[in-house]
């Protein structure tokens, strides 16, 4: 297998076969690409030659925008149409989860990889990711634009403390789960909060357990919100999302609070955080009419504060991994 991205042209062109796919920190991007070609031998798939993958991206690097959920699903589509699989899109959602799990470290959930597999135009998705089921819902709100904010601030998962907030969580559940009968912290009804954190002595896993609770009841709002085309209802619930991010979940920093406050400050209706945090990306929906000001104050701002110079992209919502005939 020959592996060359554009975005890492110093790495040049990398060479693996199927006798060493082990991990290579030298490798970088690639190693999300052996780790997928391993997952499918290891299932007992049998892929009987080799490919060339020469990938072009607009994603900014190490932005939190599920870079690695799209090389890891790009690489199982392509080995399942070559390969001729026979997976579905599920199916290639949970395989890639199990790279990145497994052959990568990072304890992720399945949100990234699913969404990436199964994405719809125009549409965003409310995901059970217990039962893996979808409910789609229309994200065009007249007159506003999705924005997606880049901090430029890298970040990499597997040197944040995201595995931390995983254990923290994991830990409240073991506490908990004797006394409501649940197999996920977000199963406690936010009625049943306040007992659930007098169960609790550690304040770390208080504000961890309060953050599950109210993220998830927030979810199913938006949900709503989106469904009732009430964009004020949504801003909202995006702005208390990041303030909970931020205070509770301790995953924010200086940076996204910096641009999720300046995009706030002059006219965003909405902003918070997305990823798993330590830097990277913001996301707000704005005013069309406002969005080229509100960008270029928000710009000026940040960059003033932290001297780091940010992006900002006009986002839509499409279908998930593809094949595009070439032109």
């Amino acid at each position: 297998f020959r592996f060359y991205s554009s975005s890492f042209k110093k790495l040049g062109v990398i060479e693996v076969s199927m006798d060493d796919l082990s991990f290579d920190e030298h490798h970088q991007w690639a190693n999300y690409v052996k780790g997928v070609i391993q997952a499918c031998l290891e299932r007992g798939f049998t892929l009987d030659f080799g490919f060339d993958l020469y990938i072009e991206s607009t994603l900014p690097i190490a932005s939190g925008l599920s870079s690695s959920a799209s090389i890891e699903l790009l690489t199982i589509y392509i080995c399942n149409t070559l390969y001729h699989l026979g997976l579905s899109r599920q199916e290639m959602a949970l395989l890639s989860k199990k790279v990145e799990n497994e052959y990568i470290g990072v304890s992720c959930g399945i949100m990234d990889q699913l969404i990436i597999a199964e994405g719809l135009e125009d549409q965003a998705i409310l995901m059970n990711t217990s039962t893996l089921s979808l409910k789609p819902i229309e994200t065009k709100l007249s007159g506003f634009t999705w924005v997606i904010m880049s901090t430029n601030y890298p970040r990499k998962m597997t040197d944040s403390k995201y595995n931390e907030r995983y254990q923290e969580c994991h830990n409240a559940l073991d506490i908990l789960k004797p006394h409501f009968g649940i197999q996920n912290l977000c199963e406690i009804h936010p009625s049943k909060l306040d007992h659930a954190l007098s169960l609790l002595d550690d304040e770390i896993l208080k504000k961890r357990v309060r953050h599950v609770v109210l993220e998830h009841d927030r979810t199913k709002q938006a949900y709503q919100a989106l469904e009732q085309k009430d964009a004020q209802t949504f801003c909202q619930l995006m702005i208390e999302s990041h303030d909970s991010l931020k205070c509770e979940y301790e995953v924010s920093g200086e940076h996204l609070d910096t641009i999720v406050s300046a995009a706030l400050q002059f006219g965003a209706n909405g902003a918070r955080m997305t990823g798993a945090g330590f830097g990277g990306c913001a996301i707000a929906l704005m005013a069309s009419e406002d969005v080229d000001r509100i960008i270029e104050q928000t710009k000026n701002k940040y960059q003033e504060i932290t001297r780091i110079e940010p992006s900002f992209f006009k986002v839509k919502f499409v279908e998930g991994v593809r094949e595009h005939a070439c032109r």
